[in-house]
């Protein structure tokens, strides 16, 4: 009777006892910090492997197929931060490190994640809200403000702000004293934790010279500084951005302005994490999270997924730059 109860209950969960594949071993079998070493190696490997092939494109067909029994996952993300998140309008699609993340942790978990755009400007106020999303994710720095308001996953990835200009500047731009000049113009998306920054710089005392313009969008910034090379254009943002937008091939950006010495008290390491909405169900959710972050950044399987991310090529999003300038650019 007992055998049977357990059957009847494993049935309800949703589990049946048909042989089970590769990805569903992974899910029901996932590695815990204190388990045996020879039992990491037999049950990490082949779980490696099905980390990084969620990341491709066939992850897709791996959701749509655990769809009819998956439990649904909302999140909400701005799809405009590669390598973290990005959308591709032609396939209508999302991909980057935090979306691999979740496409990972989903398939352990059996759920079936949908992924909704949002803006830095309205995330808080879409990740309140009860009918659109119930995670927020894609390269979000944890604050005070926001953990006040929603539950956050342990770190991701560790971070700080630095400049990025253009290869023509990197002459001119050596540290922070040289940004802030009369003649240099400071563009930061609205929202988020960039603009923040540039704020922060700005009550410190330490951009006081330098004109700060804010974009509605963070690609319209990087269509300023591909489009205005020479002009003195500064943004600041996160380092793993400016690592991944000065790599790009064809890209007029430097990556040199990650190594300057920024003031530790302004600009100290910061955490990528993702958001969960405060409730019940967001709370299990949470929970589950973390358990899932924390093992596979104990067996690589985060590290595997954030160097197949950050060496995608994620394309160009057509955007626009909003800013005109009616004199002759200076050396």
């Amino acid at each position: 009777r007992t055998s049977a109860n357990a059957h009847r209950s494993a049935r309800a969960q949703g589990f049946s006892r048909q042989p089970v594949g590769r990805a569903q071993m992974c899910a029901r079998r996932p590695m815990y910090a204190g388990a045996p070493a020879r039992l990491a190696v037999r049950v990490a490997a082949p779980c490696l492997a099905l980390a990084i092939l969620a990341t491709d494109a066939s992850a897709h067909d791996v959701h749509r197929l655990r769809a009819s029994r998956g439990r649904i996952l909302r999140v909400c993300t701005t799809g405009d931060y590669p390598p973290l998140t990005s959308y591709n309008p032609s396939s209508r699609s999302f991909a980057g490190f935090d979306i691999d993340v979740l496409r990972n942790f989903s398939l352990q978990h059996n759920y079936t994640v949908e992924f909704v755009g949002t803006t830095w400007a309205s995330l808080d106020e879409d990740l309140a809200n009860r009918t659109k999303c119930i995670i927020a994710a894609g390269g979000i720095t944890w604050t005070p403000e926001r953990a006040a308001l929603f539950g956050a996953t342990r770190p991701v990835l560790a971070d700080r702000k630095v400049p990025i200009f253009s290869v023509h500047n990197q002459a001119r731009f050596k540290s922070l004293a040289d940004i802030d000049r009369p003649d240099v113009l400071v563009v930061e998306n609205r929202g988020g934790t960039n603009q923040r920054f540039a704020g922060t710089l700005r009550d410190r005392g330490l951009l006081r010279k330098a004109d700060v313009r804010v974009l509605e969008k963070n690609e319209e910034v990087f269509a300023c500084l591909e489009k205005f090379p020479d002009r003195p254009l500064v943004m600041f943002t996160d380092g793993v951005e400016v690592e991944y937008r000065s790599t790009m091939g064809g890209s007029a950006l430097s990556g040199s302005g990650a190594a300057f010495a920024m003031p530790v008290d302004v600009d100290p390491e910061a955490h990528k994490v993702l958001l969960v909405r405060k409730s019940a169900y967001g709370q299990q959710v949470l929970q589950e999270l973390d358990g899932f972050i924390a093992t596979v950044q104990a067996n690589g399987v985060l590290e595997a997924i954030r160097n197949a991310s950050f060496s995608r090529n994620y394309g160009t999003v057509v955007a626009s730059c909003p800013l005109a300038f009616t004199t002759a650019a200076t050396a």
